[in-house]
């Protein structure tokens, strides 16, 4: 299964005024290479609403959505997955276009999903709620999902100096401590963006 490409998540000047860490004590470089690890940490374990890799859009008008290709890889297999119980495939015709249409039932908010069939990745997540006639909002990186990165990216730095994240090696009173594996924050951040992987 291809590994799919961290989208972009926060630059490093806002990450830097954050932490408040001057580049004197940790370089661009340092930053920059923990900013993408821990991006791309947050990007294995969580999904977020993302603008397509492929020439896909979603859009919703009343209570249809449609799929629709335009421009893409003749032949190309993508599958809908509309999040409730229903999918359709999309093959992309000589020219590379391609659609698909769904109607729900009844109102409320569903999970849809576009996958690529090729190359086994997410091209589209979305959370919809119908009946609704606005397009489906892409390339949006959710303020949760900001403080949670900047997070992680904090307990990185300041685990950067510690032999093994050990804390007060010298005479503490009830020994070393380590830091602790779980950050309750980062998890009640992410909680709500967590994927749903399935044995």
């Amino acid at each position: 299964m291809a590994a799919e490409p961290t989208p972009p998540t926060l630059d490093l000047a806002t990450v830097r005024a954050y932490v408040r860490v001057p580049t004197t004590a940790l370089s661009d470089e340092d930053l920059g290479r923990m900013l993408a690890g821990c991006s791309a940490d947050q990007w294995a374990r969580c999904i977020w609403p993302t603008t397509p890799a492929e020439p896909l859009t979603l859009a919703i008008d009343g209570m249809t959505a449609t799929v629709t290709a335009t421009g893409g890889t003749p032949g190309a297999l993508y599958y809908a997955v509309w999040g409730d119980t229903f999918s359709d495939e999309v093959t992309l015709d000589p020219d590379g276009n391609g659609t698909a249409s769904h109607t729900y039932l009844d109102p409320g908010t569903y999970t849809s999903i576009v996958l690529n069939e090729w190359a086994q990745t997410v091209v589209i997540y979305s959370a919809m709620t119908v009946p609704d006639d606005r397009p489906v909002a892409a390339d949006t990186y959710p303020d949760a999902l900001a403080q949670a990165l900047l997070r992680r990216i904090q307990k990185e730095i300041a685990a950067r100096n510690l032999p093994l994240g050990m804390v007060g090696l010298d005479a503490a009173e009830y020994g070393p401590q380590s830091l602790p594996f779980l950050d309750s924050l980062v998890e009640e951040h992410e909680r709500a963006y967590r994927r749903v992987v399935l044995a």
